[in-house]
């Protein structure tokens, strides 16, 4: 079980725990649209692309190593031949299932705390490298929903 928590309050770091062994952490850029962690030593990239609204996970060289759908209510994120589906579990999208091809949970995607404070990935069978991604894609939509959000209320006000 991967587990990311906020390091601060306003940050946009996130401390990474395996199973309780501490990894490098994870670290959502400025501009909603990236994120980038490390593994062993590997530098990886997490990218949205603007208009489309696909992750991707980069290597180091910008080898596209997995992609996702758009992330809404239903997503699939590609990688190694395999397509793995995910299912938003409530209206407002605060925890997704992974689905076994028969389409029952085998896994669970879900956020902890308020306001993005932590997220956490249970999703037995994928690499940790893919755990790590799917986490960011998630953490990346949230921050934009949030912010879109705000901005539509100050607009409004």
């Amino acid at each position: 079980m991967v587990q990311a928590k906020r390091t601060h309050l306003l940050g946009h770091q996130y401390e990474v725990t395996d199973d309780g062994q501490q990894l490098p952490e994870l670290v959502l850029k400025r501009g909603r649209v990236e994120a980038e962690f490390s593994l062993d030593g590997t530098g990886y990239r997490v990218r949205r692309h603007r208009f489309s609204g696909v992750y991707e996970l980069l290597a180091e060289n910008d080898e596209v190593l997995a992609s996702t759908d758009r992330v809404r209510r239903h997503w699939t994120l590609h990688a190694s031949g395999q397509d793995i589906r995910f299912r938003a579990n409530s209206l407002g999208s605060r925890e997704y299932s992974m689905l076994a091809p028969d389409g029952s949970p085998t896994g669970t995607l879900r956020r902890d705390g308020m306001g993005g404070a932590g997220a956490t990935a249970d999703l037995p069978g994928l690499a940790t490298e893919l755990q790590l991604f799917a986490l960011a894609a998630v953490l990346l939509t949230w921050r934009r929903k949030r912010t879109a959000a705000s901005a539509q209320a100050a607009a409004s006000s």
